[in-house]
């Protein structure tokens, strides 16, 4: 759910705040990054504190360990390296393979070709930022 919600949050980003900022200062548009995530931070600890917190523990769960080459992991960390792992293997291939992620590597190294062989400029650029949410919001991503 938490991926589901990151990926729309970048879609919205786009569409409500840097979509306007196309054609400013690059600064502009930094600037901007900057102040919503200050935004976002300081309404996340005003709804849930700023004390750590451990979901595992709260919902009953303990987290064993594993051995590894003479050390031992959590299954936590484990799991985390996973689906790190699969994640980025999956925008990899995303980027390489699909229609999608080849249009967004057109649109990165040449917007204005892009957009004259009919590529939608937002539609990728809204892709990128959902994208960037996600992998940011993914757990131990």
């Amino acid at each position: 759910m938490a991926a589901v919600l990151a990926l729309a949050v970048g879609g919205l980003v786009y569409v409500l705040l840097m979509r306007s900022m196309t054609g400013e200062a690059v600064l502009s548009a930094v600037l901007a990054t900057i102040a919503l995530g200050i935004l976002l931070r300081g309404a996340m600890v005003l709804t849930w504190s700023a004390q750590e917190q451990h979901p595992l523990e709260a919902l009953g769960f303990s987290s064993g360990s594993v051995g590894f080459a003479g050390a031992r992991i959590s299954t936590v960390s484990v799991a985390l390296i996973l689906t790190t792992a699969a994640v980025y293997l999956g925008l990899f291939v995303f980027l390489r393979y699909t229609s999608w992620g080849i249009r967004m590597r057109a649109a990165g190294q040449n917007p204005l070709l892009a957009a004259q062989r009919g590529i939608g400029l937002h539609g990728i650029y809204a892709l990128a930022w959902g994208l960037a949410t996600f992998t940011e919001g993914w757990p131990g991503c």
